[in-house]
């Protein structure tokens, strides 16, 4: 957005113009200051304006000023959010604005007012995933809560704008029968180049999206780790998927318990990644312009090559290389519209 780089944190937003970070925070006294500081979802919409997610409500940025407009969660205001944390926000192609918390948030761009569409099955069913689809679908993922260490599971559902419900999409129990659909959560929902729809599950591993139904995918070929664990889906080239999974339930227990994982749907290839010396805890995946894999860690630093050719390039902190990177543990890896990758870490870009 215009050029800027931004970042949700523990500790307020972010933005980054090349030169300097400009941090946005709550400030108590000020009802146009960012209304908490801890920053769960950002968006961009197609407009260029700027909305944040916070454990207190939705923020917009106000067009050419540092100031905010608040949406407050739990208010009975014709602006106030169905209760829970902001896991998602989304977008459609009519402009129209999608928050997902404990249910679905329909906001109008032009008045800014909210309608509300409950999902789920329980009270403590939260949105953690929400994608349109190049058909104009509106598929939503639902998990547990934000601050329970395992997601309790809901399943996928597709809203219908016209008549303003959800229809279940049955998440097709394995062969093994490890994982009932109403126990799997949704963490992911990608759309591939191809136009077919992949659901990553925490229970129920990777899903295709086939005939109405959410067919499960197996990911145990060539690695011995439970894959049952999605944490991220990423769309590569020749539809390949990069996908980071855990090797535990526990939602706040992943750190340097992650494995990355290539798929290759057309000829049902998977291929564990790893490296000469060591695996490594995957925090993040980012395809370049020229579909070159950045891999980001938690501790290694960045890889950067190609990974079937075996020729990959290792960036990490290095106490003699004042120029390098400062930090080995990767939260993030994102390429601008100039092609500058940028490499977010606890210290900073």
């Amino acid at each position: 957005h215009d050029g800027y780089v931004w970042l949700g944190t523990a500790s307020g937003l972010n933005r980054y113009d090349g030169y300097d970070v400009k941090i946005y925070d709550h400030d108590p006294r000020d009802a146009s200051s960012l209304n908490h500081n801890a920053v769960y979802a950002v968006h961009v919409d197609g407009r260029g304006d700027v909305w944040v997610g916070t454990r207190s409500g939705l923020n917009r940025l106000v067009p050419g000023s540092d100031s905010f407009e608040r949406w407050p969660v739990g208010s009975a205001s014709p602006r106030g959010i169905l209760a829970g944390y902001i896991g998602a926000i989304a977008s459609d192609r009519s402009g129209t604005i999608w928050v997902g918390t404990r249910g679905l948030n329909r906001i109008d761009p032009e008045t800014g007012f909210v309608s509300h569409y409950p999902v789920g099955h329980g009270p403590n069913r939260e949105i953690r995933a929400i994608r349109e689809d190049s058909a104009g679908r509106l598929w939503v993922g639902v998990g547990g809560l934000f601050e329970t260490p395992a997601i309790v599971g809901d399943g996928l559902y597709l809203f219908d704008r016209d008549s303003e419900s959800f229809e279940n999409v049955p998440l097709t129990a394995h062969a093994s029968g490890s994982a009932p659909s109403d126990a799997v959560g949704v963490t992911a929902i990608v759309e591939d180049p191809s136009g077919r729809i992949w659901i990553g599950t925490w229970g129920g591993g990777l899903y295709r999206v086939m005939d109405g139904r959410a067919i499960p995918v197996p990911l145990s070929a060539e690695a011995s780790s439970n894959h049952d664990f999605v944490l991220r889906i990423f769309p590569g080239d020749e539809d390949r998927l990069w996908i980071i999974t855990s090797h535990v339930a526990s939602w706040f227990a992943t750190s340097g318990l992650t494995d990355l994982l290539e798929f290759d749907p057309e000829r049902g290839i998977v291929r564990r990644i790893t490296s000469s010396d060591a695996a490594h805890a995957y925090t993040d995946v980012f395809m370049d312009a020229a579909w070159t894999p950045w891999l980001g860690t938690n501790g290694s630093g960045v890889f950067l090559g190609d990974t079937l050719a075996g020729s990959m390039k290792l960036y990490k902190y290095r106490t003699e290389d004042p120029g390098g990177l400062s930090s080995s543990f990767i939260r993030a890896v994102f390429e601008d519209d100039d092609g500058v990758v940028w490499v977010g870490h606890p210290k900073g870009l």
